[in-house]
């Protein structure tokens, strides 16, 4: 997949003989933003990191809710990262009328504290951490998942899917004291799921999946008098599930996924009267498949939206607006890629959450919204990168919550430029189809060559391969064609010809089975025709000299001889060699090459190869052939491999659960001296047995190891996409807390590059600060705190009665909200007038002090940072 071009943009350093590696964090830079799916493929040119997949959308690593204005579409203010499980997240929430929240769902965590299933944020964007409701679920061990939230003066009412909360009984349907947070002696003792409630004066009304609920039988729909709490005679009935319920004057709209309601022919949505229980006359006349999940009124308009595909006997692709007085539909009309789970009125506009990426055919990935007088969309509008459950509002705030890990990003189909400065797109952006896969990326130049499962390009048709200028982000006149279908996994350029692997029956205009060269210039076939059989090819690498083609994928036959899975082409002939290396138990997935071309490396399933045992991991003498005594074993497949830039380190991902000697979930380091794993162990979340079967982007460049995995960091920030560890990661321990700056925000600091003393590579960075203003550290062996010192919006956290000093002479500027600087640690200077060199085993204290925006200033926490 690699060639000489693209290692020479990689600024490879060769290692000391006999070093070993130095230590990796297995912490990822929590900066960077995150894609919604793992990239396939990375190639890098300068400070910018191309990637591809089939993700469509990058961001911020928010968890899964967050603030957003609602007149910029931009993340609003301070809040705590939520962290869920895959396929979990924040699922309901309600504002508190004090600028804080209650957030409900199936989550684990909230800003680094374990809390589960229910929680306050507080106005100034903390977990209100003396409040933690303890929810139990169904099966023994299980937390309950909370489905709505509704505040109706002091009194919060929780539902969902529940048995227990604090020990106590509670079948999914609870109400809480906001004033003390106790629980309201309540327990009505649904029998299934409750999913929507809303409430009218001292009437409650609840929807779900339960025939039991009151201690009276009620199907699906009931109702509470919330002085007595107790049921009231309103029973309406249905046949199905109830997923939304609605008031509107007089009328109770109901939506689920029903074909009756109160005995009466309904599909998915009907409107009962508030009072009697019967249903009117309306019939929306969905279509048989219906399911509506949402209900929200403006004046006399109903908007219902769910999956569906007609209403009012007209198409609708799941949103659809009726007139209350009337009961017509309304020609308000928008297209839907997918199905949408929540609306919500709000200011000018009505919000739409759900699982599309497009309304209308604008990229609108979880959200969008539409005026309310016009229906036009409204373009400033936050893109999630998955779905949207969950819509508030407060003041000019709207929450929004869902299964997803980001929201404030951008949209990005299969192809993006990362600043590595930043860990953030940049404005590069090709337009590509929606089915895009990118599997390999190859920088040449001022050209960026794409491969995988491609149609189109900037708006041009492009079969499996396509060529985009870097600068302009447009795709080139190149046009090689692999037919509808064909894929290309890999890719090595040598002088006037690209090499292209992958699963195809035609490149460049002629037949050509999964392996082909087609002409730099016209994209026309050369006569290398070396045509393997079998399944693919997987991975292409050139001889250091450019005269042979190293070939591993899934074959037997390759230039008219029998090598199995791996073999070297003659470019010049495009024969096959005489080597037979001869793979047993597997096939060769993946090459990497040492900087000066003298050995191969190969990973892949084999048990067995050049008649000798090697589990997975192999390396040859490319003088000879000959295979040398490397041999760190994998117990299953490597898909991927990488060298460090020091080539100290060779990172591996696959499927496999233990590598050199320890146990490592598909993704790992090995020492080239010790042959052993290296103490980097990333947490994937795709824990052993078997990673994952898919090949991932792996790329290194200077201290950091880029993936694109996607990993389980517990509570702290998820990561995915393509994710970066630096050699030595984010160390230090923030302490003394800071206060919110004029951003609105609280900021971070934190130590990187390297906490060995002796290294002196030691950086400080502050992030979350004012832009643009004066900024400088501090430092002193000594904690201590000082309020508001000389008039200052903060706290001054280190001195603590020892000495301290300004570490720079000048203040520097913050940018992007963002501030660093590299102390000399072998010549600390303390106010005292007199130097320090920091040593190994000292633990020494430092904070950023700063401009605000105004004029006054303030502080970053500090950080305590024990060096080794």
């Amino acid at each position: 997949m690699k060639s000489s071009r693209l290692f020479a943009t990689l600024g490879l350093v060769l290692a000391f003989p006999g070093v070993s590696a130095q230590a990796q964090s297995s912490t990822p830079v929590e900066s960077n933003w995150i894609a919604n799916v793992s990239t396939r493929a990375s190639a890098r040119q300068g400070d910018t990191i191309y990637i591809g997949g089939n993700f469509n959308v990058i961001g911020p690593s928010t968890g899964a809710g967050a603030p957003i204005d609602m007149a910029t579409g931009q993340l609003s203010g301070n809040f705590p990262i939520i962290t869920a499980d895959w396929q979990d997240g924040a699922l309901a929430c309600v504002g508190d009328n004090s600028g804080g929240w209650y957030v409900g769902g199936d989550f684990s965590g909230i800003g680094g504290v374990e809390h589960h299933s229910l929680a306050h944020i507080l106005p100034d964007g903390t977990l209100d951490e003396t409040w933690a409701p303890d929810f139990e679920g169904w099966a023994p061990g299980s937390r309950g998942e909370v489905y709505e939230l509704l505040l109706d003066g002091t009194t919060l009412y929780v539902a969902g899917f529940f048995t227990k909360i604090d020990g106590q009984l509670a079948g999914n349907l609870a109400a809480f004291d906001t004033t003390t947070g106790a629980r309201i002696a309540w327990d009505p003792d649904a029998d299934g799921t409750v999913y929507d409630m809303d409430v009218s004066g001292t009437t409650l009304y609840v929807g779900g999946d339960f025939s039991n609920i009151g201690g009276q039988s009620r199907d699906y729909l009931a109702a509470f008098d919330t002085n007595t709490g107790l049921i009231t005679a309103w029973d309406p009935g249905a046949d199905d599930y109830v997923y939304s319920i609605h008031h509107s004057t007089g009328v109770v709209y109901v939506g689920g996924d029903f074909s009756a309601v109160d005995g009466q022919s309904r599909n998915g949505v009907a409107a009962v009267d508030a009072t009697t229980g019967l249903v009117t006359s309306w019939d929306p006349n969905a279509d048989s498949s219906a399911e509506v999940y949402a209900l929200a009124t403006y004046g006399t308009t109903l908007y219902v939206g769910g999956f569906f595909d007609q209403m009012g006997g007209q198409a609708r692709d799941d949103l659809a607006a009726f007139d209350t007085t009337t009961g017509q539909l309304l020609p308000f009309s928008s297209t839907s890629d997918n199905y949408i789970t929540s609306l919500l009125v709000a200011g000018t506009n009505i919000y739409v959450g759900g699982g599309f990426s497009q309304m209308s055919g604008v990229d609108c990935v979880g959200v969008a919204a539409f005026d309310l007088a016009t229906g036009v969309l409204d373009p400033n509008v936050p893109v999630a990168n998955a779905t949207v459950q969950a819509l508030a509002a407060q003041g000019s705030t709207l929450w929004v919550g869902g299964i997803f890990t980001s929201i404030g990003g951008v949209v990005r189909k299969g192809l993006a430029a990362i600043d590595s400065t930043t860990g953030i797109p940049t404005a590069w952006n090709p337009g590509t189809d929606d089915d895009i896969l990118v599997r390999v990326l190859e920088v040449d130049g001022s050209n960026l060559y794409i491969g995988g499962r491609i149609n189109e390009v900037d708006g041009q048709p492009r079969n499996g391969l396509a060529v985009v200028d870097l600068a302009s982000g447009n795709v080139t006149p190149w046009n090689p064609d692999a037919g509808i279908g064909g894929e290309v996994y890999c890719l090595s350029i040598s002088g006037s010809s690209v090499f292209a692997g992958g699963r195809f029956s035609q490149l460049g205009g002629a037949g050509r089975n999964n392996l082909a060269a087609v002409d730099i210039n016209n994209g026309l076939a050369t006569s290398f025709a070396p045509q393997p059989d079998g399944w693919s090819i997987n991975e292409l690498l050139l001889s250091s000299d450019e005269s042979l083609l190293y070939v591993a994928g899934d074959y037997d036959v390759i230039a008219g001889l029998t090598r199995d899975s791996l073999a070297a082409i003659d470019i010049a002939t495009g024969l096959a060699t005489s080597w037979i290396p001869q793979p047993v138990g597997g096939k060769v997935y993946s090459l990497e090459m040492s900087s000066d071309g003298s050995i191969l490396y190969a990973g892949g399933g084999f048990s067995t190869i050049a008649g000798q045992p090697r589990e997975s991991l192999a390396a040859f003498d490319t003088a000879t052939h000959t295979l040398t005594s490397f041999d760190p074993g994998a117990s299953a497949e490597v898909w991927s491999l990488e060298f460090s830039g020091d080539e100290a380190v060779l990172y591996a991902q696959g499927q496999f659960t233990t590598l050199g000697g320890q146990p490592r979930s598909g993704l790992g380091a090995v020492d080239m001296v010790t042959e052993a794993a290296t103490d980097w162990a990333p947490p994937t979340r795709y824990g052993a047995p078997g990673f994952s079967s898919t090949r991932f982007a792996l790329a290194a460049h200077g201290s950091s190891v880029y993936t694109g995995v996607r990993f389980t960091m517990g509570l702290s920030a998820p990561r995915s996409g393509f994710v970066e560890f630096g050699r030595y990661g984010q160390f230090g321990s923030e302490y003394c807390t800071a206060t919110v700056n004029s951003t609105g925000s609280v900021s971070t600091i934190y130590g990187t590059g390297s906490d060995v003393a002796a290294d002196n590579l030691f950086t400080l960075v502050a992030e979350q600060v004012p832009d643009g203003q004066l900024m400088y550290f501090i430092g002193s062996y000594g904690a201590g705190q000082v309020n508001n010192p000389g008039g200052s919006n903060g706290n001054l956290c280190v001195g603590g009665g020892l000495a301290m000093a300004r570490f720079l002479p000048t203040a520097g500027t913050t940018a992007g909200g963002m501030y660093s600087a590299s102390p000399n640690l072998h010549d600390v200077p303390l106010n005292t007038g007199s130097v320090e060199m920091i040593l190994s085993g000292d633990t020494f204290r430092f904070q950023g002090w700063h401009r605000e925006n105004g004029g006054q200033s303030n502080f970053t926490p500090g950080l305590e940072v024990t060096f080794q």
